[in-house]
């Protein structure tokens, strides 16, 4: 699959050969705009290459967070990506954030690590550090 972009709202996902979705949250994020980013990951994503690396960019959010109602849906969902890898965004968006990740992985069927950095560099560092774990891994069966 070809790099690829998505407008949701006014929120940007991304996909990058071989294996990263990104999501450019630029603004306060609703239930809607959740649910869009999941639907471009499990139908148009996944179908062709498999589970990714899903990358959040909350740089761009400052002071704003997810709405109460994306909150608890992204808590209904079931990890379809390898991991989370999220970007940015300030102390209480982050805490934020990661306690809805946390609460995700609880209740979920499915786990995936979740990451927070600073920069992009850092993330690109954590997928690669993950690639490498997948490429040394015994494999099941």
């Amino acid at each position: 699959m070809e790099r690829t972009q998505w407008k949701n709202g006014p929120h940007v996902l991304e996909f990058e050969p071989p294996d990263i979705y990104h999501c450019r949250v630029l603004a306060p994020v609703t239930a809607d705009e959740v649910k869009e980013t999941m639907r471009v990951l499990e139908q148009e994503i996944i179908p062709k290459v498999g589970p990714v690396f899903f990358v959040m960019h909350m740089e761009g959010m400052g002071g704003k967070s997810l709405s109460p109602e994306a909150r608890r849906y992204i808590t209904s969902l079931t990890p379809s990506w390898k991991a989370a890898v999220l970007i940015g965004g300030n102390p209480v968006l982050r805490s934020t954030v990661d306690i809805v990740m946390r609460a995700l992985n609880l209740m979920s069927r499915k786990q995936a690590p979740t990451r927070m950095v600073e920069t992009v560099e850092e993330a690109y560092a954590i997928v690669e550090g993950l690639r490498a774990a997948e490429r040394i891994a015994p494999t099941k069966g």
